[in-house]
């Protein structure tokens, strides 16, 4: 046989207990120490609470310095920028300078060369006797060739001779006889020298 139960709610209220509720006694002997211990952990708080303002003032402190100083650092960055386009230019101008001394100094080296030449084409010169022309006047540092003509055959004897004061190394070579027109000749001469 099965019981049930149709009204279970009465047999639950017998079974309730009354639960009571006890509120604790306060000893006023123990209140100094929670007096202190709460002033205590306000002061910590409080503490803390100052600790972090400091620190958050620290730090914007710190972002205003870090944008300070990378504003400066743009300024060196373009001042950096300057100073090595001015040290790219100073070394394409110290190229240029070298380049130029360079010049200068195959100038100084010609000029010099040339010196000596300017006697040569003196005596060469001042030994031509009337009546005898230069055609070509080659000379170098050891050595030259002149070629010229003339109407008449004794004024290229002369004018070796001339030359043959200042030369001692004097080639002549043939003297061939041209006709400029039916009734007008004249000789063309070739003179190689060393110095």
């Amino acid at each position: 046989m099965i019981n049930i139960n149709l009204n279970p709610k009465k047999k639950s209220k017998e079974k309730l207990a009354i639960t009571k509720f006890s509120i604790p006694k306060i000893d006023f002997k123990n209140l100094n120490v929670i007096f202190l211990v709460g002033i205590g952990g306000a002061l910590v708080v409080a503490l803390e609470f100052a600790y972090y303002l400091y620190i958050a003032k620290r730090v914007s402190d710190l972002n205003e310095k870090k944008t300070v100083l990378l504003s400066e650092q743009e300024k060196y960055k373009d001042l950096k920028d300057k100073i090595d386009k001015i040290r790219i230019a100073l070394t394409e101008e110290e190229k240029i300078k070298e380049k130029l001394n360079l010049k200068l100094k195959t100038l100084e080296k010609v000029s010099e060369s040339k010196k000596p030449l300017t006697p040569k084409i003196e005596s060469i010169v001042r030994s031509i006797p009337d009546g005898l022309w230069l055609d070509t006047l080659e000379l170098s540092q050891n050595n030259g060739k002149v070629s010229g003509y003339s109407l008449n055959p004794n004024l290229i004897s002369l004018y070796y001779r001339n030359l043959n004061k200042t030369y001692k190394q004097l080639n002549f070579n043939a003297t061939e006889k041209k006709a400029a027109t039916k009734n007008l000749d004249f000789y063309s001469f070739t003179f190689e020298f060393k110095n």
